[in-house]
Formats: structure tokens, C-alpha cells, sequence
């Protein structure tokens, strides 16, 4: 007699191996379509890459760490192979390359320190790329088709504190060396037309020393434009010690040339008076040395004998008091005053020119531009319509890889994927200060929700033209933020020219160049 119980396990255990074999069997028919689905449109694998940092302040002798992390979406019975590049643009070279396996869940995290120059200002740019496809196995087709991201990291490097304050007391000391430099100088021109007018009439013998002021000052302008402030900084202090002393003898120079002008004169009008004397209190022998001394005073060279013979004489006919008429007449002066130059400032200049922040692609540097708005307008790439709702938006964004790259090979930059959840965390035009045409590739199909301390990202590609109209403008005004340009080209296929048309039907062309 069979046993009902056992007759009931029996089945219970078919059910469940019926409903077992049933899963799996649905499993793998929609596996092997969605493999195939793979394999025909080669869309096996996304890549999703992030970064902690999209831009960095640094001053010098500052550096940060910038964290990316990369994450693939693929069936589970695959693993990608990925490649990567971290590369400085500036000077077109490649930091860090290497390929590794990844696999859906196990994400690959990558760290580099980022440094800032030891001098100068400017815009440095370092680019993560990554490249991805599936490893073909037994369970996995791939198409050889590769999934890319790249990020774009900005560094703003410039001056440490004290190089800042280093720069301006060097500014502010230029400035107040410069106008006592021009009164300096005005006096050591005086100082000189005071000399050589003595040394015209031999009368005495100075010897100014100089300072090589255009020297020093090309020094200065030097130093400045090649951003070595603390350099600048000691120079001045050390011209100071040296110009104020060189200022301090050439003031005593030019008041003991002024001195010994302004005696001169006097004398002149000593022996003019003394001569004056004795055409009315006549003395043959007073005459006689008068004479005598008018011969020695052009002969004497030193001033101080001069004087001597001048005030003799004159005290001489000064207490002169009985005459001697005789036929001895006084010699006519023939010497001239000299007339005394006069301290005035002379215009002397220190152009000290604000130096711009450099940017450089491809070494190629340059001043970065802040103001080059109608110049090499970013480009942005917008895809079209996705076949299927099930394929990640992600994939719409690989359409344009072949002609970005060979764009990049002919100069351009380009600077990542734009979605309504790229975060403004960076300067306004920080990108766009090299002025390199740079190229973006965006996608319509991601909406954003923020929440107070958070934000959701979801895909939707089933919403109305108008609505897709609408994140475009978003992507273009987010272009427009980090380029810092007004404008934009944009080059779309398929759904992409029909959002873009609607774009300019409902916002206008005034933010679109092409």
C-alpha cells in the first residue's frame, strides 16, 4: 500500500524542481537575448567614474589628494578589461598608465597627490581616463567595443602668505624708492652742472660716485615678472642700505658745491668792491698787489687759497686810509659768477606690470584669459535616441568617442561628460582660461533630485521633447559656467538635432555660436 505522505513529498519535490528548472530556463532564454542584444549593438559594459575633486586651490608648497574610483555594469558572468591614463595636460605628459580586470561590484579606487608649483601663478589641468570592455568568455560576448569616462581636474595654484606680503612690501618700496630716486637723481644732475662750472674755471676738483639705477631697476623688474618676490624682497633691502647712503653723500656733495659756489661769488664781489676802494683811495703799492692777486686768483686752483688771497686784499683797502697818488691803474675783473643749478626731481619709473596667471595645454603656455568670451567656443555633443528603456542612459554617451578622439589628436581638450548632476564646485571659467577649444560630451536623459543634504540622479528617456529641451539648456549654461565663455557649438544626431532645434525655438540663439 503506498504511503500518501511519501506520495506528497514526491510531488512537492517535482513542483519545486519544475519551478526551479522553469526560473532558469526563463533565466537563460533572457540571458542569451540580452547577449545577444550585447554583442549585435556592443553595448556590454558601462563604466561609471568619479572623483572626490574636480578642482584645487593650492598655494605654493601646498598639496592635496584627489581620490577617483571607477565602477563598471555588466552581466555578472563578465569581468572588463580597463586601461587608464593619468595625464598632466599642461605639459602633455602621461603621470600614470596601467590596464586591470574589474569586475560589477568590486570598484577600482586610484589616489594621487597633486602639487603646486614652486613659483607663478596660474591653471594647471590633469585629465582620468578610463577605458573598459568585456572580456570575452564562454558566458560573456563583447563586441570589442570600449565603455569611456574622463574627468577633468582643474588646479589653481598661487602665492603662499608670505610671498603675498613679500610682493607687496616689495611693491610698496619700489613706489616710494622710485620718486626718491627721481629727486636723487635730479639732484646728482645739479650737483654736476655745479661741478663742471667749477671745474671750468679750475677753481676745484670734485669726484661723484654713481649708481647704476637702470641697472638695479631691470633687476627689480626682473625678479618681479619671474614671480621671485622673496629675491626682490632682499634686493630692495639691500639697495636701501646702499641708496640712502649714497642720498646722504650726495646731498653733502651737492650742498658743499652750492657752498663753495655761492663763496666764489662772493669773492668775485670782494675783489669788485676792493676794486671799487681803491679807485678812490689811490695807493700805488695796494694797487700793485691788487693787480698781483686778480694774476694769482685764476692760477690758484684750490678755493681756500683763493679765499685767502681775496680776504687779504680786501681787509687790506678796507683799512686803507692815506692814499699815494701814483700812475698805477687797477686790472679789470674778467671773471663771471657762476650761476647755481638748482635741485629739481627728475622723472625716473619702475614699470612693475601685473604679471597674469599662466595656462598651459600641451606646453603651450600663455597668460590665462579671463575675458576671452567670443574665443574658441566649447563644443557639446549631444546623442540621440536610445532603442530600448532597459539599456542604461550611460550607453548614449559613448556615440561620440570615435570623433572626440580624433578631435583630441587636432588640438582640442576634452573635458568629460556633462549631466544636470555636474556639481559647480569649481571657479567660474576655470576651464576655459587656457582658451583651448574644449569638447563635452552631454546626455538629456539624466534628471536630478536634490534633497537637503543629498541629491538622486535618476535616468528617464521616455520624457517630452520640451522637457529634454529643458536639461539641455542646463547642460549648455553648466558648459558655459566652466568654460566662462557666453556661448557654445553643438553638434547632435537623430533625437539630439530635434531637442536641440526645440531648444532653440523655446531659449533663443543667443548661447549658441553653431
Amino acid at each position: 500500500m503506498i504511503n500518501i505522505n511519501m506520495l506528497f513529498t514526491r510531488k512537492r519535490k517535482i513542483i519545486i524542481f519544475l519551478i526551479i528548472f522553469l526560473i532558469l530556463a526563463y533565466f537563460i532564454f533572457n540571458y542569451k537575448l540580452y547577449l545577444i542584444f550585447k554583442f549585435f549593438t556592443g553595448e556590454g559594459v558601462v563604466v561609471a567614474l568619479d572623483s572626490d575633486k574636480e578642482y584645487l586651490s593650492l598655494k605654493h608648497g601646498e598639496n592635496q589628494d584627489v581620490n577617483f574610483e571607477a565602477r563598471i555594469t555588466t552581466n555578472p558572468f563578465c569581468s572588463a578589461s580597463c586601461d587608464y591614463v593619468f595625464r598632466d595636460i599642461g605639459k602633455d605628459k602621461i603621470i600614470e598608465k596601467d590596464r586591470f580586470e574589474l569586475k560589477t561590484a568590486f570598484p577600482f579606487t586610484k589616489k594621487y597627490n597633486l602639487q603646486s608649483p614652486e613659483n607663478g601663478e596660474g591653471v594647471l589641468l590633469y585629465r582620468f581616463d578610463m577605458s573598459c570592455s568585456n572580456v570575452e568568455s564562454t558566458l560573456c560576448r563583447s563586441s570589442g567595443e570600449s565603455s569611456t569616462r574622463s574627468i577633468l581636474v582643474g588646479v589653481n595654484y598661487s602665492l603662499s602668505d608670505n610671498e603675498v606680503q613679500a610682493k607687496e612690501f616689495s611693491k610698496e618700496k619700489i613706489n616710494e624708492l622710485t620718486k626718491e630716486i627721481g629727486t636723487v637723481k635730479g639732484e646728482v644732475y645739479s650737483l654736476r652742472e655745479n661741478l663742471q662750472n667749477l671745474r671750468e674755471l679750475n677753481q676745484i676738483d670734485y669726484n661723484a660716485r654713481d649708481m647704476d639705477f637702470n641697472g638695479t631697476a631691470n633687476k627689480f623688474i626682473n625678479d618681479w615678472n619671474d614671480w621671485e618676490y622673496y629675491s626682490l624682497k632682499i634686493e630692495i633691502e639691500n639697495f636701501e642700505e646702499e641708496f640712502y647712503s649714497y642720498k646722504k653723500d650726495i646731498e653733502e656733495d651737492y650742498n658743499k658745491s652750492v657752498e663753495d659756489i655761492q663763496l666764489y661769488n662772493r669773492l668775485l664781489d670782494n675783489l669788485t668792491f676792493t676794486r671799487e676802494i681803491l679807485t678812490y683811495k689811490s695807493n700805488n703799492e695796494i694797487i700793485e698787489e691788487f693787480n698781483t692777486a686778480l694774476d694769482t686768483f685764476e692760477e690758484r686752483k684750490k678755493l681756500n687759497f683763493k679765499k685767502e688771497l681775496v680776504e687779504g686784499i680786501y681787509l687790506k683797502a678796507l683799512n686803507l686810509e692815506n692814499a699815494t697818488l701814483g700812475n698805477i691803474t687797477t686790472n679789470t675783473i674778467g671773471f663771471e659768477k657762476i650761476n647755481i643749478s638748482e635741485s629739481k626731481e627728475m622723472e625716473f619709473q619702475i614699470n612693475l606690470e601685473d604679471i597674469k596667471a599662466e595656462c598651459c595645454i600641451s606646453n603651450n603656455c600663455d597668460a590665462c584669459c579671463n575675458d576671452c568670451y567670443n574665443e574658441n567656443y566649447p563644443t557639446v555633443f549631444l546623442h540621440g535616441h536610445a532603442v530600448s528603456e532597459k539599456i542604461s542612459a550611460d550607453y548614449s554617451l559613448e556615440t561620440f568617442n570615435k570623433i572626440i578622439e580624433k578631435l583630441e589628436k587636432d588640438g582640442f581638450l576634452y573635458g568629460g561628460s556633462i549631466t544636470l548632476f555636474s556639481e559647480k564646485e569649481h571657479p567660474y571659467g576655470i576651464y576655459g582660461m587656457s582658451n583651448a577649444s574644449l569638447t563635452y560630451k552631454g546626455s538629456y536623459y539624466f534628471d536630478l533630485f536634490h534633497q537637503p543634504e543629498n541629491y538622486i540622479v535618476v535616468q528617464s528617456k521616455s520624457e517630452s521633447i520640451d522637457t529634454y529641451s529643458i536639461r539641455v539648456k542646463e547642460l549648455i549654461d553648466t558648459v558655459k559656467y566652466k568654460t566662462g565663455k557666453d556661448k557654445v557649438n553643438i553638434v547632435a544626431f537623430s533625437m539630439g538635432g530635434l531637442v536641440t532645434r526645440n531648444y532653440l525655438r523655446i531659449f533663443g540663439t543667443e548661447n549658441v555660436n553653431k
